[in-house]
């Protein structure tokens, strides 16, 4: 049976936060306008992805049309970059408390401060850098050598720590610094109040037409879920079937788990891209996003970029796979992200990512794969992908070491790699825990690196 079901249902029957009810009844939703949730607690729950469908027969576009423009020009919808029909959205409140007066390393664990007034032991804050007119913090992040960044954006880097105590004017934190505070770079103690927690979505299938992909920037907005500035938030056991922009993760230490994509290719609803079949342009985005975990994902159709990031740190994709996956470096300083455990399926486009000229090298210093696997021995990225400092370890690469003496690189079977050891971290939802190979070799710090064993064990 299929119900047409208004936003305003869901906004009426989620009032009240709660959450183990159930928002949607079996059978098919048709929906047609936006659904937003801004409220803690509240989970738009459904009896399964095939039990329970929210049917969308009009793009974004046709429903709202809203006007953009590429990073080179030409117009697009813009619901190329961002927007979804249902939209977890908040604020995290991120007024300054403190300017950082000294430069702290990157590993320390402490910073000194102009004031400590209104910051105390248990507060979960952010530590916030701005980038200068030269670009000198972008450089910073890609060890040195960024590439061609002339085009390079005027963003705050920052990382969500909790304040394990407060001396003076010294302030320590529970997990180690990913960047340097330079004075330059302005770095300073930001709020961290936000106010959408324990919010998710699940149990859910999202459907949209079976149309044709008529190429990047050219969709008409067939976009399923955004999470924006919003913490401590889950989209779990979705499936999302012949979606353009299907997840865009704007926020910091949340959780995409068991999320399905499929597509109806034999409706016609792929178009060649590099002699490859796709059927939208992203998958997962993760952009102007830290220490969320994206796992147990399963590609049964290939978009033009499956797995994204851009400016983005911190982020885990683990333990899921594709029929042929890829993943998007998409320049502009995606740093210390963690991509292990992971079956690329075909892997003729492991490397292949995307981003416009002028937004330097599509992956910035201290990445990390480990454990990647294809159907057979697959290319390592070509020369100029990357900054120094990464680390590839485990992976069924066609040649040797690309990479000395800047990065880390072991053709090491991926068999051979021990399972990791889970220990939880005090604080913001971080792991850490003993791999392979503890210590520091290549950038990776193995025995305080809060996000390189952040998966519990299944």
């Amino acid at each position: 049976m299929a119900w047409r079901t208004t936003p305003k249902y869901f906004r009426r029957r989620s009032t009240r936060p709660c959450a183990v009810r159930p928002l949607c009844r079996r059978g098919a939703h048709v929906i047609t306008d936006f659904i937003r949730i801004a409220k803690s607690g509240v989970v738009l729950r459904g009896a399964g992805p095939d039990q329970s469908v929210l049917c969308f027969p009009r793009g974004l576009d046709d429903v709202r049309p809203k006007a953009g423009r590429t990073s080179t020009g030409p117009p697009a919808s813009g619901y190329s970059f961002d927007g979804a029909f249902v939209t977890v959205e908040g604020d995290y409140r991120a007024k300054s408390l403190a300017k950082i007066v000294a430069v702290a390393r990157r590993g320390d664990t402490g910073v000194e401060v102009d004031r400590a007034s209104e910051i105390a032991e248990g507060q979960t804050v952010l530590v916030a850098l701005r980038e200068t007119p030269d670009r000198s913090l972008k450089t910073y992040l890609y060890g040195g050598d960024p590439g061609d960044i002339r085009q390079g954006k005027q963003i705050d880097t920052k990382m969500l720590v909790r304040v394990k105590a407060v001396n003076g004017a010294y302030v320590k934190f529970d997990r180690p610094l990913r960047f340097e505070t330079r004075i330059g770079w302005i770095p300073e103690i930001r709020a961290f109040r936000p106010t959408v927690t324990k919010s998710g979505i699940e149990g859910l299938g999202f459907e949209f037409p079976a149309t044709k992909y008529r190429g990047h920037f050219k969709g008409n907005g067939a976009n399923a879920i955004e999470l924006r500035s919003i913490h401590n938030c889950w989209v779990r056991d979705v499936a999302i079937r012949n979606g353009d922009f299907s997840i865009n993760l704007v926020a910091c230490g949340n959780t995409l788990d068991g999320v399905v994509f499929t597509a109806d290719s034999a409706a016609g609803c792929g178009s060649n891209e590099r002699g490859v079949e796709v059927t939208g342009p992203h998958g997962v985005q993760c952009k102007n996003a830290e220490d969320n975990l994206v796992t147990r994902f399963d590609f049964r159709t290939s978009y033009v970029h499956d797995l994204s990031v851009e400016h983005a740190s911190g982020n885990v994709f683990a333990r899921g796979g594709g029929v042929n996956l890829c993943s998007d470096h998409h320049k502009d300083t995606p740093y210390e992200n963690l991509f292990t455990d992971i079956d690329c399926g075909r892997g003729t486009r492991v490397w292949r990512c995307g981003g416009s000229a002028g937004l330097g090298r599509q992956s910035a210093s201290w990445e990390t794969f480990w454990n990647i696997r294809a159907a057979g021995p697959f290319e390592p990225p070509p020369a100029g992908w990357g900054a120094p400092g990464m680390n590839f370890v485990g992976l069924a690469a066609k040649t040797a070491n690309p990479l000395e003496p800047k990065g880390w690189f072991e053709r090491l079977p991926p068999e051979q790699l021990r399972r990791p050891i889970f220990t939880p971290l005090s604080g913001c939802g971080g792991w850490a825990g003993c791999g392979n190979r503890p210590g520091v070799r290549g950038g990776l710090r193995g025995d305080i690196k809060d996000y390189f064993l952040r998966i519990l064990a299944a």
